[in-house]
């Protein structure tokens, strides 16, 4: 009938089911909210003016970190002990390795001088990476730091952890940038 709305009268039953309905739909958008709430906050820090930092654990978080560099519009700068990052993430490493391979990424490198290292970079990526030594007893270190397009990186792995950190910030870009040079 045009112009009339009819209504039909559900068991009460049903609405448990209802609840049950919403109850799962909120749960999704919370799951959703967890997800995302990093990205958007480092989008309102970069907006307000306030640096974007996020945090990743994990096999996974190290593959966020290294990929994020990959998109670099510029050489990638980094700090690294290759051997540790070999003994901890050595299939995330590969795949980093192959990417930036195969996208012809430059980067430079200042790694710890052993006999390792020195093998290592014997034949890697000469014609995209530039590696400087330094001594391995003055300067050793267990992380990663790379410098991008005003962010910088870092991973620190052992045992216990797999932490992975990036910073984005121009301030702090230029001071590593500068200090790297």
């Amino acid at each position: 009938i045009e112009g009339k709305i009819h209504f039909v009268v559900s068991h009460p039953s049903n609405l448990e089911s209802l609840i049950k309905s919403r109850e799962k739909d909120l749960e999704n958008d919370k799951k959703t909210l967890e997800n995302i709430l990093p990205s958007l906050t480092s989008e309102y820090n970069l907006v307000s003016n306030k640096p974007s930092v996020r945090y990743f654990e994990g096999d996974d978080g190290m593959w966020e970190v290294l990929n994020d560099s990959l998109s670099a519009k510029e050489t990638v700068y980094q700090y690294a002990d290759p051997e540790v990052i070999d003994k901890f993430i050595p299939e995330v490493n590969k795949k980093y390795a192959k990417t930036r391979g195969k996208l012809g990424l430059k980067k430079k490198i200042i790694v710890i001088n052993t006999p390792w290292a020195r093998k290592y970079f014997k034949d890697y990526h000469k014609d995209i990476t530039e590696v400087s030594f330094i001594d391995h007893e003055k300067y050793s270190f267990y992380t990663s730091m790379m410098i991008y397009d005003n962010k910088v990186s870092y991973l620190v792995l052992s045992k216990k952890q797999k932490e992975g950190v990036i910073i984005e910030n121009g301030s702090l870009y230029k001071m590593r940038k500068t200090l790297f040079d």
